[in-house]
């Protein structure tokens, strides 16, 4: 036992250390959330669908949107009690969901054979990982972790009890009702299933209890949309998995992926998360041994994760890669190998280094939109009041919300970002009487040689913007 990591006072003292600065690094997010309340474009995008749902709309009849709908639905509560709920409360309603992903994220380590202090160790880890991985922003890919840790601890502990795998299915629906993307990791689930059966027919029974939790709910909010929504089941099916967006003219995601772009962001990843170099380790047998099941459920958990970068590479995306990344490298602890612990130590110091770098660019980063948002929102809504119908193109959805807008199209157009549209079919689906906010080298395309001018703009800058000014346009059609 001489060779564990926090078995000498040297390294006690280490642990206390990072779990301090995690503490530091987490408060520090809270901070600057709560100093500079402001909201960007996923963040609006969302929080107007959730507006709108708490207003009676339906999501699948009513709106043309190719997320999963549940978590916006979470969102929406608020909204019941209170239209005018201010972004302060909104963040700390979606901050509630850290310690409990925290909680289950704990619990899943102990499968692992982790001990106490290092489960809190890499909790806290996760959490800060994800926080500079965009978590400070109200996002979907928080409830999707959760729901696939509640599933992972509810598989772990009850392992083939058929029942429990019931509700382990229903909790990967939930993930996968999230966002589609939380559907990968049931490849993993069924691998442990049939390493944890002691036959062929205990497998197949298990795996169908677990495909039957996932169907259940399935069945019955596809029963509940075309029976009281109207909706067709190939309408449902087609819009809860995306299918509509994969095989029309819109994409869901990734707008200008590329394989150099992927490079690009695994190694900003690899930066801010350098503990997924040590991943390799694993697959340098000891003693000719081959990896344990354990270890090759914890690759499979992984691989799954990856799997949404087939689709897209934002930042946010990784905070559901970094939950079982820490996985594989917590069964490195199996091997005892003391220097193995000396690197674990280095890249939580590098790790360390970079959050701060990161939590000081994001301070500025929610300073500066802040401030614009401040000027920005009387400045639009002098010319364009709350409850118009407009689409905005050339700046932030997220004024969509903090000016609350409605999409001139709700069944078309929606909220989508302008890069997942054309700008003719964008011009088409726009009703009359409606308006659209666009940027000066786009007022006199052909598209709006019909439209009528309303009103020029002079906006401040916003971040990260691509505007050749801050002047716009507001056209009436």
């Amino acid at each position: 036992m001489a060779n564990t990591i926090f078995s000498s006072s040297k390294n006690t003292t280490f642990y206390l250390s990072c779990i301090s600065m995690f503490s530091i690094l987490i408060l520090g997010y809270l901070f600057i959330t709560f100093k500079y309340p402001s909201i960007g474009d996923d963040s609006g995008y969302y929080l107007k669908i959730a507006y709108d749902l708490a207003g009676g709309m339906s999501f699948f009849k009513d709106l043309n949107c190719s997320y999963s709908p549940l978590v916006m639905y979470i969102y929406s509560i608020p909204f019941y009690f209170n239209k005018d709920t201010g972004l302060s409360m909104l963040f700390v309603y979606a901050y509630v969901i850290y310690p409990l992903i925290g909680f289950f994220f704990y619990k899943v380590l102990a499968y692992f054979d982790v001990k106490k202090n290092r489960r809190l160790f890499f909790t806290l880890v996760l959490i800060t990982a994800n926080f500079t991985l965009e978590g400070f922003h109200i996002l979907l890919e928080p409830y999707v972790l959760l729901f696939q840790l509640i599933a992972l601890s509810i598989l772990l502990v009850y392992k083939t009890n058929r029942w429990m795998l019931l509700l382990s299915g229903i909790f990967v629906f939930l993930a996968f009702f999230s966002k589609q993307y939380g559907i990968f990791i049931l490849p993993a689930f069924l691998y442990f299933l049939y390493n944890e059966a002691n036959n062929r027919r205990n497998f197949l029974f298990c795996a169908l209890f677990l495909c039957i939790g996932f169907l259940i709910p399935l069945f019955l909010l596809g029963i509940y949309f075309v029976a009281f929504e109207g909706l067709t089941a190939q309408n449902f099916i087609c819009r809860l998995f995306g299918i509509s967006a994969l095989k029309g003219d819109e994409y869901i995601t990734g707008i200008g992926y590329s394989l150099k772009g992927l490079m690009e962001r695994l190694w900003q990843f690899v930066l801010k998360f350098p503990f997924i170099i040590m991943i390799p380790l694993v697959f340098i047998r000891k003693k000719g041994k081959i990896p344990s099941k354990k270890t090759r459920f914890s690759l499979l958990l992984l691989l799954g994760s990856l799997s949404q970068l087939y689709f897209a590479y934002y930042d946010h995306y990784f905070q559901l890669i970094t939950p079982y990344a820490i996985i594989v490298v917590v069964r490195l602890y199996k091997r005892r190998h003391k220097s193995q612990y000396r690197i674990l130590q280095v890249f939580s110091l590098f790790f360390i280094v970079v959050s701060f770098f990161k939590l000081y660019n994001n301070y500025k980063y929610k300073k500066v939109i802040h401030e614009e948002q401040s000027i920005n929102i009387p400045v639009l809504k002098s010319v364009l009041p709350e409850n118009e119908k407009v689409y905005l193109y050339s700046i932030s959805t997220s004024y969509y919300f903090l000016c609350k807008y409605d999409s001139p199209n709700f069944e078309t157009l929606g909220y989508k970002f302008p890069s997942e549209l054309t700008i003719n079919k964008i011009q088409e689906s726009l009703k009359k009487g409606s308006y659209i906010v666009i940027g000066p080298k786009f007022a006199h395309l052909k598209e709006f040689k019909d439209y009528q001018v309303i009103s020029g703009l002079t906006l401040k800058r916003e971040v990260k913007r691509d505007l050749t000014d801050t002047y716009i346009s507001v056209l009436k059609k």
